[in-house]
């Protein structure tokens, strides 16, 4: 009898350890925010509007970005897409090429980009609606291929500028996407 409670008290305290495990997320890995995205009725919706290429086409991701905030200190780790490299061919900024697998936060830029979901029309994602200040634990950004720009039309920032580069083929341009992942809503 001693054993079989001993054994229901060891399950039970797994299954707490288990359930307090990212306690009240929506998403709770890359792999199931990317599904999240793409099957977000909102997200389809301002897609079309927006891009030529579609949401629902993984070939087209260029980066998903997993952000987390402890201690007033941003962490941040990437799983890269195959629209990545090179960047003279894309309207990313090169520091992007700095996030990778492991939780990193690379001279602050996991605290730039923690900040820019939370701020509309910034550098790194440009968002028309942001993350309110002080909301979202665990965020993800979806940056995917949304559509070619030609090398006369392209506005990429002056201190990333290829756009110029005559030689250059169509340059990718990377559309932005924010998961609360506690919440559960997206941000365009």
């Amino acid at each position: 009898m001693a054993l079989v409670n001993l054994k229901k008290i060891t399950l039970f305290a797994l299954l707490l350890v288990s359930c307090s495990f990212k306690q009240g997320l929506v998403v709770n890995n890359a792999e199931d925010a990317y599904k999240y995205f793409v099957s977000s009725e909102y997200l389809n919706e301002v897609w079309k509007g927006q891009c030529v290429f579609d949401l629902n086409d993984s070939s087209r991701l260029m980066k998903l970005v997993t952000l987390e905030k402890k201690d007033g200190k941003a962490m941040m780790s990437c799983i890269d897409g195959p629209m990545l490299e090179p960047f003279n061919e894309t309207d990313l900024l090169p520091i992007w090429s700095f996030c990778n697998e492991e939780k990193s936060n690379y001279n602050g830029f996991a605290d730039y980009v923690w900040n820019a979901a939370h701020t509309p029309g910034t550098l790194f994602i440009h968002l028309g609606e942001a993350i309110p200040e002080g909301q979202g634990s665990v965020i993800y950004v979806l940056i995917q291929h949304c559509h070619d720009w030609d090398n006369v039309n392209c506005t990429k920032p002056e201190m990333w500028d290829s756009c110029n580069i005559t030689e250059s083929g169509p340059i990718r341009s990377a559309a932005y996407s924010v998961l609360d992942a506690e919440t559960g809503k997206i941000y365009w």
